[in-house]
């Protein structure tokens, strides 16, 4: 024998019962989640961290907005989850910032008494950078604004950054004194472009070229691209074009340039081995 009562098997006054609103971080809670994250090169609400994949993260927010190189790192900014990263050659994510306005209510008080004074400050025209050292990371807390040294100075944004991973990889294995340059390549459709179409190095520099985005990263990964180079002295094949019949196939995308004299290279198809391609970058090398 059941026993119901109709009336209260609905929600009271006939109402969809709600969730109630998310709690949202106090500022110190917030420096700590910061702190956590960051011992494993994480930044807070972006997705993949230092050390990680920048085709990972394209694969799940897409290509972003190109920014500038700096230091070796190329920057892509992500407006809409208010964030910017940079990548290296080797497209592994080492710099992994966030703008997120929660980060506006943490002060500089804040900061200072959860994880006390920092490692290193600096100094701008009204802005000040804390940087603590988290583990192989760095976490940078920005402040700006006419207050910045003030203990009411509010967070502007937060860097994760990776020291290692802000060296190009491949030149990790070189002395620190060996010089190096690097030109960036994309491709669209069949064209390939270039960051820089002519360079003028010193003998015993290496010139490295490595694909821009993750599409040219996957064709030269896949065997789809190659690059040529031969050097060329007068006016020895017609103005702007390479024949890659008598040109060079250069292993690793990159060359050191030992003897002086002028070099043009080409970025072309793989299936590609005779005939004629734009000249994409030409190299001059003084001694």
């Amino acid at each position: 024998m059941d026993v119901e009562w109709p009336k209260g098997m609905a929600a009271p006054m006939g109402t969809t019962p709600t969730k109630p609103a998310p709690r949202t971080a106090s500022p110190q809670a917030l420096v700590r989640e910061w702190a956590h994250a960051s011992l494993h090169g994480k930044a807070l609400g972006i997705p993949y961290g230092d050390g990680q994949s920048y085709e990972a993260l394209q694969h799940v927010w897409g290509s972003g907005t190109n920014g500038p190189d700096v230091n070796g790192l190329h920057y892509v900014t992500y407006g809409s989850h208010h964030a910017v990263v940079g990548f290296n050659e080797g497209m592994q994510l080492a710099d992994v910032r966030s703008h997120n306005p929660n980060l506006h209510r943490v002060t500089l008080s804040d900061v200072e008494a959860v994880l006390g004074k920092p490692e290193a400050r600096s100094y701008a025209p009204k802005s000040v950078v804390y940087t603590y050292n988290r583990g192989q990371y760095r976490l940078l807390w920005v402040f700006s604004g006419s207050s910045a040294a003030s203990g009411r100075a509010t967070v502007n944004h937060v860097d994760v950054q990776w020291p290692q991973g802000m060296v190009a990889p491949m030149a990790q294995t070189s002395p620190a004194s060996a010089k190096h340059t690097v030109v960036r390549f994309t491709v669209s459709g069949h064209q390939v472009h270039p960051s820089k179409s002519l360079i003028t190095v010193t003998t015993g520099e290496t010139v490295h070229f490595t694909p821009g985005n993750a599409v040219t990263t996957g064709l030269v990964k896949t065997g789809r691209l190659d690059l040529y180079g031969a050097e060329f002295v007068g006016n020895s094949v017609p103005q702007g074009m390479v024949p890659i019949n008598l040109a060079d196939w250069i292993h690793h995308w990159s060359y050191k340039f030992t003897l002086p004299g002028t070099w043009r290279f080409a970025i072309a198809p793989s299936t590609k081995v005779t005939g004629s391609v734009p000249v994409t970058i030409t190299v001059k090398v003084i001694g």
